[in-house]
């Protein structure tokens, strides 16, 4: 008598990586080496269930209690496998609590997930709580680096009151009315940047929006200029408003801030801005943590947003991580690219150097340029002259500077998102980052190295051969 098949489980096409990013998400696991780890099952066996898209009972029972699964329809839930389950668990999750039913608000939809900051995210929801002093929150940044969507998201858990910060009274974030207006010039749309509309570029405009938003049966009367700012700031005094400002660096009317400064407490302000804001309370957002980029890379790829769902190798996925210097909208823009073209994904990492790319460099670093030293141009220049990961001690031997002039130009190029942290993987990134900063590996990703090669300062003839000459010696 001949032995009794296994039953198998079938699992969608995506599994593998909706299981690579709950082992992430839950801190469980990061490379697909600890994956194996974890869950005790051999490599090939995960290599045959990745072609066939099937695991057998045993093999999937072993793994639903390697994960702490409840039991296998919470693991298939995970792993995309019970459409029915997914879809009846994100509509309970996404299901409008009285706030979102009640409250009037005119928030865009959020288009791709957060990844990443749950710090930042933190810190601007306890500031946004009534109880805090803090009036006036600045998101800031350099462009592209994903500033408009952090306020969105923080907008959209105090209009839902979901997943906010452990110990937060959820009515301390129950606010009456949010108001959304933005001075945002352009916006990526496929490979070129087009005008937005409409734009609150003035006060006016932003107090006329707050008007429809807060009180739309006083708008349709008409009232003067004057008038409707007297009836906004009634509102924000009797009401607990929050109004969020997008790109106020744009903005040129100086009676935009003042009317900032005037709001009452316990109305809140959010503000994103390419600029350093001083006086109030500001949250910086840097360039995502390479892990965070791929995290982002996976899940935009198997979202299918670029016209179908792109599948990239491990290497690919490092490799565009490291290219576009962990900028969301350059990342966002390469997949783009990919799903449009349909082109190779390394294709389109060279594309990077294209001449379409151009826009989007100087979009994302003209300003951030504009405001380094002269010791971190040459820092800039140097990196882009060796096409090579340097670290911040060879940088000071490379060009006769001393050590903490490099180091504080370092901090300053990092802060701009101008330069990256060099990892060569995942394993030995947590050692790299517990080397003080100047004895970390610093990089050009493509698309600064293209703003430097365009529009950056070059080393003297004489200095530039100095320090090949040197580098030849190091290296």
């Amino acid at each position: 008598m001949g032995k009794k098949p296994q039953t198998k489980i079938n699992l969608p096409l995506d599994w593998w990586d909706k299981l690579v990013n709950y082992c992430q998400d839950k801190k469980l696991a990061v490379t697909a080496e600890e994956v194996y780890t974890l869950t005790k099952i051999s490599r090939r066996t995960f290599l045959d269930a990745r072609k066939t898209n099937r695991f057998t009972e045993p093999t999937f029972d072993i793994m639903v209690q390697r994960l702490g699964c409840k039991n296998r329809d919470a693991l298939l839930i995970i792993l995309g496998a019970k459409s029915e389950a997914v879809k009846a668990a994100a509509t309970r999750d996404e299901t409008p609590g009285p706030s979102f039913l009640t409250h009037p608000n005119n928030l865009p939809r959020r288009e791709i997930s957060m990844v990443g900051r749950d710090e930042e995210i933190a810190k601007i929801l306890r500031v946004l709580a009534k109880s805090n002093q803090f009036c006036l929150v600045s998101i800031t940044g350099v462009a592209g680096v994903g500033k408009t969507a952090l306020a969105l998201e923080v907008a959209h858990r105090c209009l839902k009151l979901r997943d906010l910060p452990e110990g937060l009274d959820p009515n301390e974030l129950n606010y009456d009315a949010i108001v959304w207006t933005s001075a945002k010039q352009n916006v990526l749309i496929g490979p070129s940047f087009r005008k937005c509309s409409p734009i609150q570029s003035n006060l006016f405009a932003i107090i006329r929006e707050m008007l429809r938003v807060v009180g739309p049966e006083k708008a349709a009367a008409m009232p003067s200029e004057d008038r409707q700012r007297e009836i906004v700031l009634e509102q924000l005094r009797e009401k607990h408003i929050l109004l969020i400002v997008d790109s106020i660096e744009a903005i040129v009317d100086d009676k935009v801030l003042a009317f900032l400064q005037e709001i009452p407490l316990p109305s809140k302000v959010i503000v994103t801005d390419r600029r350093a804001v001083h006086g109030y309370f500001s949250v910086h957002l840097p360039q995502l943590s390479h892990r965070d980029a791929m995290r982002l890379i996976r899940d935009l790829c198997s979202q299918g947003i670029f016209g179908r769902r792109l599948k990239l190798k491990i290497d690919q996925i490092v490799g565009l991580a490291n290219e576009t210097g962990g900028i969301p909208l350059a990342i966002i823009w390469t997949l783009d690219r990919i799903g449009a073209t349909r082109f190779d994904p390394m294709t389109s990492f060279d594309g990077l150097h294209y001449a379409e790319s151009h826009q989007l460099s100087d979009f994302l670093f003209k300003d951030s340029y504009a405001l380094t030293t002269e010791n971190s141009r040459l820092v800039l220049a140097a990196l882009h002259l060796v096409h090579a990961p340097v670290e911040g001690t060879k940088l000071a031997f490379l060009l006769g500077m001393r050590k903490d002039e490099v180091a504080d130009a370092v901090y300053q190029l990092m802060k701009l998102s101008l330069i990256a942290e060099h990892c060569p993987s995942e394993e030995n990134r947590k050692v790299k980052t517990k080397r003080p900063p100047i004895e970390r590996f610093y990089r050009l990703p493509a698309l600064i190295r293209q703003y430097v090669n365009n529009h950056g300062d070059r080393l003297t003839d004489t200095s530039a051969l100095a320090v090949k000459n040197k580098f030849h010696v190091l290296f």
